[in-house]
């Protein structure tokens, strides 16, 4: 494996920063800034970090429906208006420019040696996450402005922000040392941070009268170096008794609701081994009696578990999906059974037998880690 690091470019997001802001002309009078910004940039973040490969991420079809289907104003703020070029141009309306800046943008990017995606319903975040958590799973560096990306960070990944500071005119390159030494945060926790506060930018409210400052000051959990999940949140709040932290438990449903939005969804490592658990035997009967319930933080993962469990103990075998929809489509919360049929589906459709090869080698690490941060949360009681 070469230490090269793969590179990975959220390239619209590099388009619309150059479109708006580079006031480039061609021979015809036609702005070009957001082209030239772009493969200028390209160029730049090549040259500087010699990768073994680059890959350039696209938004694919429809990619914000599986949000706005939470939430309806999902990225309203992004409406085309706030694109708007900071300049004077002759190429008329702002929205057929951008098109076709665009357009030529991709036409050149075909004519490059680099891999290039886009996945139906899927933002450029969610592919590039999955990538490289799944699939390259090796040092790779993110290029974007786009801070929602930094909670993917971890021992491989890195992102590099190609924004202007005194410290570093040329951009910051942020890794995991970088989160806890200048953030305070575990890199997973940030969405947690962001479900709280809010996000301007995609047009998601956040609880009312809270900013980072105060979250992370009166939220101890978020500065843990260890992974936590919006359930875990929860029943740290419930343990406090200061009248402060009930602004939090009054917008549970909002936080719930940011946590889906904000976080970059991954095939995780949950939904592998459910799916390991009900296509292998040898595999359940060697982790049945291993898993607890409390392993399983989300309330939709922990329903799918306690399904299996009982329909198990009941028939001796392991359940269908079939046999599971029934069950879980009787149950009377319908978030609760909405939220958990989704995860089935993803679970039946989108897991590989590599991935349950994969989970089955990291089962005992997997009850380790849960019983470790179940220690942490009674601790910090």
């Amino acid at each position: 494996m070469t230490d090269k690091p793969v590179l990975f470019i959220d390239l619209l997001n590099l388009f619309c920063r150059s479109f708006s802001s580079l006031p480039l002309t061609n021979d015809d009078g036609l702005h070009v800034g957001g082209v030239y910004g772009s493969l200028n940039a390209l160029q730049s973040y090549i040259k500087r970090f010699q990768p073994s490969e680059c890959i350039i991420a696209w938004e694919g079809l429809n990619s914000g429906e599986r949000r706005r289907k939470k939430l309806r104003e999902y990225k309203e703020g992004r409406k085309f208006t706030s694109m708007k070029r900071g300049f004077e141009t002759s190429d008329g309306d702002e929205k057929e420019a951008f098109a076709r800046q665009l357009e030529l943008l991709r036409s050149a990017m075909d004519q490059l040696p680099m891999k290039q995606v886009a996945v139906k319903y899927l933002e450029a975040d969610d592919a590039i996450a999955y990538l490289a958590r799944k699939v390259i799973k090796q040092k790779s560096i993110i290029v974007t402005t786009d801070k929602d990306y930094l909670q993917l960070i971890d021992e491989n990944i890195s992102v590099f922000r190609p924004v202007k500071t005194k410290e570093n005119p040329l951009g910051e390159l942020i890794d995991l040392e970088w989160m806890y030494s200048k953030e305070n945060i575990h890199p997973y926790n940030y969405a947690l941070l962001k479900a709280i506060v809010g996000d301007k930018s995609d047009n998601i409210a956040g609880v009312r009268g809270v900013g980072e400052k105060t979250a992370r000051k009166e939220i101890h959990l978020l500065w843990a170096k260890e992974n936590f999940d919006i359930d875990d949140l929860f029943k740290w709040l419930l343990t406090r008794k200061e009248k402060k932290y009930q602004k939090y438990l009054d917008n549970e449903d909002l936080i719930r609701l940011n946590t889906k939005l904000v976080r970059i969804k991954l095939w995780c490592i949950r939904n592998i081994r459910i799916q390991g658990l009900l296509t292998d035997r040898e595999f359940f009967e060697k982790s049945f009696e291993t898993l607890k319930d409390d392993y399983f933080t989300g309330d939709a993962h922990k329903t799918v578990w306690t399904e299996v469990r009982k329909l198990f103990n009941k028939y001796n075998t392991p359940p269908t999906y079939e046999t599971l929809k029934v069950e879980i489509s009787s149950l009377p919360d319908n978030q609760l059974k909405e939220d958990t049929l989704e995860v089935l589906l993803d679970i039946e459709t989108k897991v590989n037998r590599q991935e349950i090869e994969y989970a089955k080698d990291k089962s005992l690490e997997f009850c380790k880690n849960q019983s470790m941060k179940q220690a942490i949360l009674t601790e910090r009681r």
